[in-house]
């Protein structure tokens, strides 16, 4: 049985590395669900904390950025949306289409950072 101690460095070490499910960790299985738990705490935690920071970096953007970054989201969407109706039974434009799309999303949402 483990000690509480070797369950706090556990944690502890998890903390600076969090690269495994610490629930997981053999010799600790006794307190699996206790590990679980401290987990998703802190996945929770982290998640907010970076919300928190996404939210703060859009509101701080320029009025005038964000306008014409929603303006050009919406007028992308609706283009592709006209693209896709019309080419739908091309696949290789269908595909160009698609990529394009995830091209255009991947660099609004870092415009947001």
């Amino acid at each position: 049985m483990k000690t509480r101690e070797e369950v706090e460095d556990l944690k502890n070490n998890w903390l600076a590395d969090p690269c495994y499910d610490i629930e997981d960790t053999s010799g600790f299985e006794e307190y699996a669900v206790e590990l679980a738990g401290f987990a998703v705490e802190h996945r929770e935690l982290w998640a907010a904390s970076r919300k928190k920071v996404e939210d703060a970096a859009y509101h701080n953007t320029p009025a005038s950025e964000a306008t014409l970054r929603d303006m050009f989201a919406a007028y992308a969407l609706n283009a592709m949306g006209h693209t896709l109706a019309f080419y739908a039974n091309e696949p290789a434009t269908l595909a160009q289409v698609a990529k394009t799309a995830f091209e255009a999303a991947d660099a609004m949402m870092a415009a947001r950072r």
